[in-house]
């Protein structure tokens, strides 16, 4: 493949984490620089997953994506491809809504459950703070057709329905498209730092930077800030001071509400609102 166009990229179907994958007994060789360009980034969709479903909290999320960035080089983990959904599992709605475990239900019944009112407003909100996440960390993002229209399903064949042209969900289809315009604006997001700042309890935090005009890659970029905070409680809200004078100084712009905040002494002081108030 390489012969022929060497700008080709070869991406691999690993479900694990792809420095240490021993399959039918042998240690596979998959990012040492001949092999594979890039991999599918499973592990990322289970720690986003578990963490959005109170599963893991802020520390062990953040502990989770330490690994990887960890035992991944550099131009690996800048270039895995972010999955959320794919045709062999679950849709990410489904998981996200509460709705019953696959196992607990009959294929037929998977077939025609329906999500309650609840259950989709839940779900919708999730999947804000899932893709805000996806779009915003060190990777390629890469959507499975439908998760941005609202398309919901169990596995196989439930998760491969037809896109529904012309009914899409238009408030989750206006989201994505919002977060896809602000990856696309801002090479912070691309290939800025990648720096945690908070992980405790509901809330994940982290930082995209360009200092000196420089990217990861050490690629001239302008400079840029962008600080990512995320709360998966339902029901509280969560105040929080964060420093970071060593970064910057002047007031910052929140690209989601357009709301300006003030930066004092390096603290930036703010509060994350609960996803039943529909602010992320």
């Amino acid at each position: 493949m390489k012969e022929l166009d060497p700008d080709s990229v070869l991406i691999g179907e690993v479900w694990e984490d792809a420095s240490n994958k021993i399959a039918y007994g042998h240690i596979r060789d998959y990012l040492l620089g001949d092999e594979l360009d890039s991999v599918m980034n499973y592990p990322f969709r289970s720690i986003l997953l578990d963490f959005l479903l109170g599963k893991k909290d802020g520390q062990q999320t953040h502990l989770a994506l330490m690994r990887l960035y960890e035992n991944y080089p550099a131009q690996y983990f800048y270039s895995t491809m972010n999955i959320i959904g794919t045709h062999d599992v679950e849709r990410a709605l489904t998981l996200l809504s509460g709705a019953p475990p696959e196992h607990t239900l009959s294929k037929e019944e998977q077939s025609g459950y329906r999500l309650a009112p609840e259950q989709w407003e839940l779900g919708m909100a999730r999947m804000k703070l899932l893709s805000l996440f996806q779009m915003t960390f060190p990777g390629v993002p890469c959507i499975y057709y439908g998760d941005e229209a609202g398309m919901h399903g169990y596995r196989d064949p439930l998760n491969r329905g037809t896109y529904p042209w012309g009914n899409e969900e238009q408030e989750i289809l206006s989201w994505y498209k919002k977060m896809i315009s602000i990856r696309n604006k801002y090479a912070v997001l691309k290939t800025g730092k990648w720096l945690p700042v908070l992980a405790e309890g509901s809330v994940y935090g982290y930082i995209r930077l360009i200092e000196n005009g420089l990217d990861v890659f050490q690629q001239k970029r302008p400079n840029n800030l962008a600080i990512i905070l995320l709360n998966t409680n339902t029901e509280q809200e969560i105040s929080l001071n964060i420093d970071i004078k060593k970064y910057r100084q002047s007031n910052m712009l929140d690209l989601i509400t357009g709301q300006a905040h003030s930066i004092v002494d390096g603290i930036l002081d703010i509060t994350l609102k609960p996803w039943k108030e529909k602010y992320i």
